[in-house]
């Protein structure tokens, strides 16, 4: 909890020599939220963005060894199904909150996601003779 001290200096309009405004930046950064001035960036929003990265990037590991394997053994593609579809809500999900680093990192990692489980399908079907 802050002091209402504090809150009242952060609210202070002082110039940026004073060091108000430093710890005003800060504040907020802390709460989640900068103000670039032409937009707000949300710190939340890029750590989602960073481990929707990191998913889509690991995904990639995955499609990488099935197109060098060219089968697949020992795994369910209704796992990869399942997150693909929040995957799909995700995106509308994070265009109405407006959290865009998110929306093109879900891309991503929705796409990646898709691109497996359609890999499964084709290799299954090849294993398969059809």
């Amino acid at each position: 909890m802050v002091s209402p001290q504090f809150e009242m200096n952060l609210s202070h309009s002082g110039n940026n020599s004073d060091g108000i405004s430093i710890l005003r930046r800060i504040w907020t950064w802390l709460r989640g939220t900068v103000d670039t001035g032409r937009k707000t960036i949300h710190l939340p929003d890029i750590i989602n963005a960073s481990f929707e990265l990191g998913g889509a990037l690991t995904q990639t590991l995955n499609i990488k060894a099935i197109l060098a394997d060219r089968k697949v053994m020992g795994v369910s593609w209704l796992t990869t199904l399942f997150f693909s579809v929040w995957g799909i809500w995700n995106l509308y999900f994070y265009s109405d909150l407006q959290q865009w680093f998110s929306l093109g990192a879900g891309i991503a990692l929705t796409a990646t996601n898709l691109l497996w489980v359609f890999l499964v399908f084709y290799f299954k079907k090849m294993d398969d003779g059809n």
